[in-house]
Formats: structure tokens, C-alpha cells, sequence
């Protein structure tokens, strides 16, 4: 007995043409109705700013409330956070040029009142050298900063100290014993 053909539309035949016709009417529906599709991803756009804003503000907040030990725990890029919150608390703009590679030496850039400053931060457990000065000048002149910091939970070597007070610019060294009064020290630079 042979087989007979069968006549008609394939399943796959009739998939396409559902999906070509779902495709021309979506194609209409945002034709005619851009605006408000446009409104939309405005809102929307909007809204992810706001939580992203939101969600910074929190880890801002918890990070504020670190104790000397707590910082002792954290690793370099969440210190480097804590030292952009502190500032920002104290009402400097702080952006963190390394984000996207190198950072030329400078992990937070620290502005207020016209003044700039390259923050080199240093969550070391060892005592900071002159190396890390070193960055933090390059830093400023790189990004124009009229000032240099370097930022530790830790403490400077006698060399850092040193090449910090023979630079050609403001270099402040912030370690352990100043870091409560970090954001008071940056500011007399304004």
C-alpha cells in the first residue's frame, strides 16, 4: 500500500506565519504608539537611576559606621568606597577614575570648592612607603588636582613621610591615628 502525501501547511510552515504576524502587528502597535513606548523608557530609565541611587546611598550609609578594625577586614576597592563616602558625607564630589583599568595613580578624585584632590587609598597591613606618594602625585598631575592624598588604615614609613613634605605640591598623609578626621584635613585645602 503506498503512503499518501499529505496536503496542507506544515507545523513549522504555520509557526513562521503566526510569528511574521505577531512581528507586523508589534511593528504597528510601536509605529503608532512611539510616544508612549518612549515615556516608558523614560520611566523606566528614571526609575533604575533612582534605585541605583538609592542602593549607593545604603552602602554609603553602612560604610560610615566602620571602625578602625572593621576597615582592617575590608578589601582595597571597598576601602577605597568608604574613603569616597566619608568625603562625599562631608559634602565633597568624589568619583573613582579606576573603575574602567588604570586609575594613573589616583583611586578617588576628590573635589570641593574648586579644589581638587588625588586620593591614593592603602589597605595594607604593612606600613605605606614612599611608592604609594609616588602614585598619588602622578595622579594629581594627571587629572590636574591641586593637591595629593594618601589615605591608610594603616601607617607611613619614614621615607613616605619624607617625600611627602619635599613635594612640589600639597600631600597629605592620612593614616590610622587622622582617619576620623580625614574629611577635616582634606578641607583645609579649600
Amino acid at each position: 500500500m503506498a503512503r499518501r502525501k499529505k496536503s496542507g501547511l506544515q507545523f513549522s510552515q504555520i509557526m513562521a506565519i503566526v510569528a511574521l504576524v505577531v512581528l507586523i502587528k508589534v511593528g504597528e502597535f510601536v509605529y503608532e504608539n512611539w510616544q508612549v513606548l518612549l515615556v516608558l523608557a523614560v520611566l523606566g530609565l528614571g526609575l533604575w537611576i533612582a534605585f541605583a541611587r538609592a542602593r549607593s546611598k545604603q552602602v554609603q550609609e553602612r560604610l560610615l559606621g566602620l571602625t578602625p578594625e572593621d576597615l582592617d577586614l575590608l578589601n582595597g576597592k571597598d576601602f577605597e568606597v568608604w574613603v569616597g563616602s566619608v568625603l562625599e558625607a562631608a559634602g565633597w564630589s568624589c568619583s573613582f577614575p579606576g573603575q574602567g583599568g588604570g586609575d594613573f595613580g589616583a583611586d578617588v578624585l576628590a573635589e570641593k570648592e574648586g579644589v581638587r584632590v588625588a586620593i591614593q587609598a592603602k589597605r595594607w597591613k604593612k606600613k605605606v612607603g614612599n611608592r604609594a606618594v609616588q602614585e598619588a602625585l602622578a595622579g594629581a598631575q594627571y587629572y590636574r588636582c591641586s593637591a595629593a592624598a594618601v589615605v591608610t588604615q594603616s601607617s607611613f614609613t619614614k621615607a613616605a613621610v619624607e617625600q611627602a613634605g619635599s613635594a612640589y605640591m600639597p600631600v597629605l598623609l592620612i593614616d590610622r591615628s587622622s582617619l576620623s578626621d580625614m574629611a577635616a584635613l582634606l578641607s583645609k585645602l579649600t
